[in-house]
């Protein structure tokens, strides 16, 4: 809208970005709360930009009273209709969706811990896997291992165990907001299991030392209660979406005014620390997509069905139509 020819000529003057700041001709190519920034080309092979920055959020602001009516009008259609009886015709203001961010040193994160003994024969046995701290981690991924564990040669003994961390920024949801579902995706890209022992997923509450980035020593950060319905091995998708929607106690899990941290592991023999049975040098595997694949249409995502308080109250002051 910032850019379309005529609509724009509107929709810059709805956020007050003056011809004088931003002519028309100029591409706006992102816009935050508090800024918003301009394409000038390319030199020598990077790209340019010009990038202009406010003390506060007037282009939040300026969205939010310049629509106000048709937000809250759309809010009390999902909150009232779309949502419970016709949800493929909901605008989804009342669900909230986050993906962790790539890499690290942002605000949130995602990635794999892995507890390792390296060398064939050299493995342990399943108590001291379990227990590790941890020895490995990997932030950067874009497609890779969510789960897996790998039997040693030796009888008994196993060499590697990998977990699965993720972080959301989900401080905008705010306190008086009421949560009424939550649900992790995954999306799924490999899966094996030659120890032929059938695993399963599921999510599990996770406590880093970091937000934004995942170490070693957080292997052993995640809890043994379960927050969702467990994924078969035989119900993984390795080309779709695989859903956890969340249980109560996963539900309370969600962080309303800060960052909310889930893990993710093996449940049937990993969270309850029941050994499998073992077979010489095999394995059991399902991986999938991390945050740092292109774009977000592959991300771990996290959506999140809220209410907000007095919606109803608030929609009818709007429209003059008292308590």
């Amino acid at each position: 809208m910032l850019n379309v020819p005529l609509i724009r000529v509107w929709f810059r003057w709805v956020l007050r970005i003056r011809r004088y700041d931003c002519p028309p001709t100029e591409s706006i190519v992102e816009i935050t709360p508090s800024s918003y920034s301009v394409f000038l080309g390319y030199t020598r092979g990077r790209i340019k930009l010009r990038s202009d920055f406010r003390t506060h959020s007037k282009y939040g602001k300026r969205i939010y009273y310049a629509f106000r009516l048709l937000w809250w009008s759309l809010h009390l259609w999902d909150l009232t209709i779309a949502d419970k009886f016709l949800p493929k015709l909901s605008f989804g203001f009342d669900t909230l969706t986050k993906y962790p961010d790539p890499g690290t040193g942002a605000t949130t994160v995602d990635g794999f811990m892995t507890s390792t003994t390296y060398g064939l024969g050299s493995g342990v046995d399943w108590a001291t896997l379990y227990a590790d701290a941890g020895n490995v981690v990997n932030n950067i991924s874009d497609v890779d291992v969510f789960v897996s564990l790998l039997s040693d040669n030796v009888q008994d003994k196993w060499r590697q165990m990998k977990r699965a961390g993720f972080t959301f920024d989900t401080s905008s949801l705010t306190a008086d907001v009421s949560i009424s579902a939550a649900v992790l995706s995954v999306k799924g890209d490999s899966q094996s299991d030659s120890l032929t022992v059938s695993p399963t997923l599921n999510i599990f509450s996770f406590s880093p030392g970091l937000d934004d980035e995942l170490v070693a020593g957080d292997f052993d950060a995640l809890g043994t209660t379960e927050f969702a319905t467990d994924i078969t091995y035989a119900a993984y998708s390795v080309s779709q979406y695989n859903d956890f929607a969340f249980n109560a106690t996963g539900i309370a899990a969600v962080n309303k005014i800060g960052i909310s941290r889930f893990g993710l592991r093996e449940s049937t023999y990993d969270a309850p620390n029941s050994s499998p049975t073992w077979g010489s040098s095999k394995s059991y595997t399902f991986g999938g997509y991390y945050a740092d694949a292109i774009g977000t249409a592959n991300d771990p995502k996290l959506v999140v069905t809220y209410t907000i308080p007095g919606s109803t109250v608030k929609l009818n002051m709007l429209l003059g139509l008292g308590q």
